[in-house]
């Protein structure tokens, strides 16, 4: 009896002493495992709700946990105009019998919903129902998206309305000539790029009843305010992820949220770092401890540059810094409907007593813009017949005071330039939110122009007020961001007069600033033409990139815009990284830099060009590319410090390293696809025949004609008043959305629309299993020699 008990007592004690081991071995290796670790600025609110649709939800509260948790169907580059698949495989456009113009779309058959417990397949219900609701509840995708279709499990198909514009602009110079302009298009261009980016959050077995409440109701039919109320109110406590990480709610606190590895990802062998690290901060000084304690693993940073300096010569510190301009331009928004800035040739002068690089010095990690304006980012994607016929307003003060002189100025013996006709001296104030570095820009151009005989005053604002500022035309000449389209040249259609700025919106400002109407274009050859901004606008957004028409419109309003210079030159604002040099291979992926910039104290930061590091925190890609090149096998640790990065061999092209399974589409490799089934749209050609070049220079009408000089002979240009309302040629523009008859079609297998199954990890069931096997063996051999 005692030799049982003795016995039993052995065999439990061997047992305990075996499941502690494997649990210290299990500790050790989880706390040895490599992490990611990213800052996000959120606040965790008293009640959680994991609803994708609810204001505040944690994974939506960073690109960084959603691509974590629900990677995008693909990830597009608009830098270098390139589709990475992610969660799908493939996509190809076409033309079905009716006409319409689709996108079809296949996503990878090897994806499941995982909430750390349950699985449940991803098809392309779920997706189907992620789009069915941000279309006609969210009110998304309008007016280009016509029908929403299902194939199969894995493919889902996208229907555009085949639409027809016409449009009708009156000449500026001459309203009784009318220009006439016909466009039709299949496809919508942006439209693709939308749909195919998405973040899928929807499974089906969850979020399907409100998707098929609406699918097959008409638009204008779907009680879409009150549904969407439903949606962002609906409780949901757990979180379900199909992608690389699970975000375990159970770990949300107020400082942050781990996410980790999902051991049914697909490609969860290449997951090298088993867990992400989230941490919420609410201030640039919490951003900084972090920093400073190593525990960012790429990031863009906040620390002030003498701060950095300090982190930057640390040995012992893994975090350090480099410098790139991601895509980012300040600049100026002159007021052109306000006397003097309604001038053009006053435009084109204060243009021309700006000293780019002296406006740059204004302010740290600033670079000066030395190209043409033109609307665009970067005048080199431009060919060289649309160069040819551009002006350069470069820094030049005896052309500016011609130019002045040619507008109606003279300069006073004091020194300063007074209108010729009212004695009145050339004023302006230039207005800016109150941001440091815009309130710097705005007393350096004060600076500047004052040195030039210009009276200048300065104003700065709330932030909270630059909507208002900019709606109201509150301003002589504004200091803002985005005054250039600067990412792409494929990008153009979301630049020029969709700017954030109010001369271009709603009715009462095309009263005003006529850019519905064709305006005479003095080109560089001696030739003019004539650019309706508006319809250019319209046609170069729904034109496919890098066509003949995308290009006729695109040199239009190229010519427009540096003519006409409705935006002055500004700089380019240059960003800091954070990288933990110890910790993965991203700065031997990035290379060596291609030069530095001087931050003034003492030391200088590497500095990458903004194409070097395209798929690496530069716009709008943001660091959610790591997370995909880990995926493609390409990010891991590392095993030694990379740093300094001069050390460090040239890489190759990071394209070059994507595994060759992965279909990675460029858009011009899509544009070739869809130009094989589509005749260029149609445009006919105006109606009147362009003048010769006019003999005075066109000038904006005034907002203030009671100020004003009357009209004076050639050559000197002058303002003239704004027509009354009998005078404005009335514009007809006409858009016609040919809609094939709305409806959805689905055919996905009942067997995959809500299976959930209860997942056991055999691996540690089998091991635990053995370890008893042998325990019990070595028990028993024991007691049998006892």
């Amino acid at each position: 009896m005692k030799t049982g008990v003795r016995s039993l007592l052995i065999s439990l004690i061997l047992l305990l002493l075996t499941i502690n081991i494997l649990s210290l071995i299990a500790t050790t290796i989880h706390a040895q495992a490599p992490r990611l670790e990213f800052i996000v600025r959120w606040t965790k609110p008293a009640v959680v709700n994991h609803n994708p649709f609810a204001p505040g939800n944690p994974v939506g509260a960073s690109s960084y946990l959603q691509a974590a948790c629900r990677p995008p169907l693909y990830l597009y580059s608009i830098v270098a105009e390139t589709f990475l698949p992610w969660s799908a495989r493939d996509f190809k456009l076409g033309i079905d019998t009716d006409g319409r113009g689709y996108l079809e779309l296949v996503i990878r058959n090897d994806l499941r919903w995982f909430n750390g417990r349950d699985l449940k397949p991803f098809t392309s219900r779920d997706v189907w129902t992620f789009f069915m609701i941000q279309w006609k509840i969210q009110r998304n995708y309008i007016p280009w998206l016509d029908e929403i279709r299902v194939l199969d499990d894995y493919t889902i198909r996208f229907y555009f309305n085949k639409s027809a514009m016409s449009f009708t602009s009156a000449r500026l110079d001459k309203p009784e000539e009318v220009y006439t302009y016909e466009f039709v298009a299949p496809f919508n261009y942006i439209g693709i790029r939308v749909l195919l980016t998405q973040y899928i959050t929807t499974p089906y077995d969850i979020f399907g009843k409100w998707a098929e409440q609406v699918a097959l109701m008409k638009l204008g039919e779907v009680p879409h305010a009150q549904l969407r109320e439903e949606l962002q109110t609906f409780q949901l406590d757990e979180v379900w992820c199909y992608g690389p990480y699970w975000v375990d709610p159970t770990t949300l606190t107020d400082t942050g949220v781990l996410l980790k590895k999902n051991p049914y990802y697909p490609l969860a062998r290449n997951i090298v770092f088993e867990e992400v690290q989230v941490h919420y901060t609410r201030a640039t000084d919490q951003d900084i401890a972090l920093e400073r304690d190593g525990r960012v693993t790429f990031q863009y940073s906040a620390a002030p540059l003498d701060l950095m300096g300090t982190i930057q010569a640390d040995a012992g510190i893994p975090t350090k810094y480099f410098a790139s301009w991601v895509w980012v331009i300040h600049g100026l928004w002159f007021n052109a409907w306000k006397y003097p800035l309604n001038i053009t040739e006053v435009r084109q002068a204060l243009t021309m007593l700006i000293n780019r690089t002296r406006l740059a010095e204004a302010y740290p990690l600033r670079l000066p813009i030395n190209d043409y304006i033109t609307g665009l980012g970067d005048s080199n994607w431009l060919p060289d017949w649309i160069k040819n016929n551009l002006y350069d307003w470069s820094y030049n003060p005896q052309k500016a005071y011609q130019l002045l002189e040619k507008a109606g100025f003279k300069k006073g013996s004091d020194g300063k330039w007074y209108d010729t006709k009212t004695g009145q001296p050339l004023s302006l104030e230039v207005a800016c939110g109150s941001y440091t570095d815009w309130i710097a820009f705005a007393d350096n151009l004060k600076w500047q122009w004052e040195q030039h005989g210009v009276v200048v005053t300065t104003r700065s604002f709330d932030v909270s007020l630059r909507a208002q500022v900019q709606d109201k035309l509150n301003y002589d000449v504004l200091i803002e961001t985005g005054p250039m389209v600067s990412t792409a040249l494929a990008e153009a259609g979301g630049g020029f007069l969709n700017l954030r700025w109010a001369m271009f919106a709603g009715p009462d400002n095309l009263k005003l600033t006529k850019v519905d109407m064709a305006w005479p274009v003095p080109l560089r050859n001696g030739s003019t033409i004539y650019v309706s901004p508006y319809v250019e606008t319209q046609k170069l957004q729904a034109s496919l990139p890098f066509t003949p028409e995308w290009w006729d419109s695109l040199s239009k309003l190229v010519w427009f815009w540096n003519y006409y210079i409705f935006t002055g030159v500004g700089w380019k604002v240059i960003r800091t990284f954070a990288v933990n040099v110890d910790r993965t291979n991203i700065m031997e992926l990035i290379g060596p830099p291609d030069g530095s910039i001087d931050t003034g104290l003492g030391y200088k930061l590497p500095y990458y060009e903004g194409m070097r590091i395209w798929w690496f925190g530069s716009s709008p890609t943001g660091f959610i590319a790591p997370y995909l090149f880990q995926d493609y096998g390409i990010l891991k640790p590392t095993t030694k410090r990379l740093w300094p990065p001069e050390t460090l061999p040239k890489p190759t092209d990071i394209r070059n390293l994507i595994p060759s399974e992965y279909k990675v589409r460029t858009l011009r490799e899509v544009v070739d696809q869809l130009l094989k089934l589509i005749a260029p749209p149609t445009t006919t050609t105006p109606t009147p025949t362009p003048s010769p070049t006019p003999t005075t220079t066109p000038t904006m009408p005034t907002t203030t004609p009671t100020t004003v000089p009357p009209t004076t002979t050639t050559p000197t240009p002058t303002p003239s008043p704004t027509p009354s309302p009998t005078e404005i040629s009335v514009t007809t523009i006409t858009i016609t959305t040919i809609s094939v008859v709305e409806r959805t079609i689905s055919s996905v297998s009942t067997a995959l629309i809500s299976t959930t199954v209860r997942e056991t990890d055999w691996t540690i069931t089998m091991l635990l299993t053995v370890v008893l096997f042998v325990v019990g063996f070595a028990v028993g051999w024991f007691l049998k020699k006892r």
